[in-house]
């Protein structure tokens, strides 16, 4: 391995070994209405999903989570006896099914979101305009290579 690289590696699991220390999160609060739903993070993660983008297909919301349609559909169904999503046939193609966040876990999930804002706010306010600038890029970055897509400004 690259020394370079190796040094790089060590600082990071130092860095990680420490934030282990004490929780630098600690004031972070998820919404208690998500805590006390009991839902496994897989069923959290379909309303996060659907928090961003609503009356996805099916199909679409599977490839967003990484989950097979049968195992979809079983949390699909639990969510929807929670009142937490919405199932409808497509208007135009009833073999379609949308699926969109009823209005229970849309105000849970503004919660959620307005809360991640607020940490990311705090994070962030801690650095100057131009480290946010790399910080932003550096993350996109690291996202496109685990996505195998090319690095931002490299041919």
């Amino acid at each position: 391995m690259d020394k370079n690289l190796s040094r790089f590696i060590d600082r990071l699991e130092n860095l990680e070994m420490r934030s282990n220390e004490k929780n630098p999160l600690e004031h972070y609060q998820i919404p208690s209405e998500i805590l006390q739903s009991n839902l496994p993070f897989k069923h959290i993660l379909i309303l996060l999903s659907l928090s961003l983008k609503d009356k996805i297909t099916m199909g679409e919301l599977g490839e967003k989570v990484s989950m097979s349609l049968p195992t979809l559909t079983r949390a699909i169904n639990r969510l929807v006896d929670e009142s937490l999503v919405l199932r409808q046939n497509d208007k135009d193609d009833r073999r379609i099914v949308r699926v969109a966040l009823a209005s229970k876990a849309r105000s849970i999930m503004k919660k959620f979101k307005d809360q991640r804002r607020q940490l990311l706010t705090s994070l962030l306010s801690g650095l100057t305009r131009q480290e946010r600038e790399k910080f932003v890029a550096m993350i996109e970055n690291l996202f496109g290579i685990l996505r195998g897509l090319p690095r931002k400004g490299k041919q």
